[in-house]
């Protein structure tokens, strides 16, 4: 394990006990959050990496992002705590292992950019996608905790970050070294972006749904309790 990487880890779990308190959500809890995330994530971006060049030894990211709620929905029925609560929870987290990863792409020069120019020497100069990466995913991180303290997310933070998360990176990847087309004339970046936004769609209409259908009982119920009354 390289001193990224175990930086990354060990950040995510710092911030994970920190954030424990807030969601009522035990040490023991958040030690075996902390692993199944850490495992299971980095386990989803060596899948995902396999299944779009047919080779192993490489990490992409969406793998992971993919993966985590799936976790969640398991650990959810396993600790009796809403879905909503463990993915709020872990989504700062996970975030900050990205943006802290994105350092060990600098220093190896995998995920590197366009070329811009070049200087006289014909030394080229590339777009710094790595740091510009890592930079808003942590302007994301701080927005997202922001929300968050205002109480405006409650439940809905990883549907929400995989909509910024997924725009960042699809406007981003138009910056990284051009690759051959993966899905309908696409890069694979630009795919799994366009997918992580749309189910972050998708989840944030059926938690509006269920929050409507929930209100829309509580109303019929409370007119009943009246009539009889």
């Amino acid at each position: 394990m390289s001193m990224v990487m175990l930086t990354a880890v060990i950040g995510m779990l710092c911030f994970m006990l920190y954030r424990r308190c807030r969601f009522g959500i035990s040490f023991l809890k958040t030690v075996i959050i902390f692993v199944l995330v850490a495992v299971i994530g980095v386990l989803g971006t060596y899948v995902l990496f396999f299944l779009e060049t047919g080779r192993w030894g490489g990490m992409s990211f969406f793998g992971a992002v993919f993966v985590i709620p799936l976790v969640m929905l398991v650990l959810s029925n396993i600790f009796r705590q809403s879905l909503g609560t463990l993915t709020d929870f872990v989504a700062p987290c996970g975030l900050l292992m990205f943006a802290v990863l994105k350092l060990d792409c600098a220093i190896t020069g995998c995920c590197y950019g366009r070329i811009l120019w070049h200087k006289d020497n014909l030394e080229p100069v590339f777009f710094p996608s790595p740091i510009v990466e890592m930079i808003t995913t942590l302007l994301l991180i701080g927005a997202l905790l922001w929300a968050e303290h205002k109480g405006k997310t409650q439940g809905a933070l990883y549907p929400i970050s995989l909509i910024f998360y997924g725009a960042l990176r699809f406007v981003l990847n138009f910056f990284r070294a051009p690759e051959n087309p993966f899905f309908l004339g696409m890069q694979k970046g630009n795919i799994w972006s366009l997918l992580a936004m749309i189910l972050g769609g998708v989840w944030l209409l059926l938690i509006a749904y269920h929050k409507i259908n929930r209100q829309y009982q509580e109303l019929i119920q409370s007119t009943v309790e009246t009539e009889e009354n």
